[in-house]
């Protein structure tokens, strides 16, 4: 099950992903089209278990390199894949910056999973990529 959904940084993440930790984590890494994706390792010592890796750009509808439906039900899957699971995980969503892309993605999976993303939107941290947010809803629901 999924406990717990967190934004990061590249830049946290990296740090991060090399640390041991408590608890399970799973991680949804988000880069961008000029932007190089992180190798992010599946290890007991840090206690990630599982990491999805997409590609699209922080922009809207109408945009190339946009996020598309199809990325959106990678996301659904993945989390629905860990939603019902035994282990008690915690769910980390990185972009290159932690404050637009991952921020909507992460809004949308914990209106899913928790019926509230105020955590997201009452953040001045995050400025959430509404495309992000409704196509990861829609994929959800």
């Amino acid at each position: 099950m999924i406990r717990y959904v967190e934004v990061m940084s590249k830049q946290k993440v990296e740090k991060f992903m090399y640390k041991p930790h408590q608890g399970n984590y799973i991680i949804i890494s988000i880069r961008a089209h000029d932007s190089s994706q992180l190798n992010i390792p599946i290890d007991t010592e840090s206690n990630i278990k599982d990491v999805l890796y997409l590609m699209f750009d922080d922009v809207t509808d109408g945009y190339d390199n946009v996020i598309t439906p199809d990325i959106a039900d990678k996301i659904g899957e993945f989390v629905l894949k860990h939603k019902n699971t035994e282990d008690k995980l915690n769910l980390i969503v990185h972009c290159d910056a932690g404050r637009s892309r991952s921020a909507g993605v992460a809004g949308a999976i914990m209106k899913y999973l928790f019926n509230d993303d105020t955590p997201i939107f009452h953040n001045k941290a995050y400025c959430p990529n509404m495309t992000c947010y409704m196509k990861v809803l829609h994929a959800l629901f």
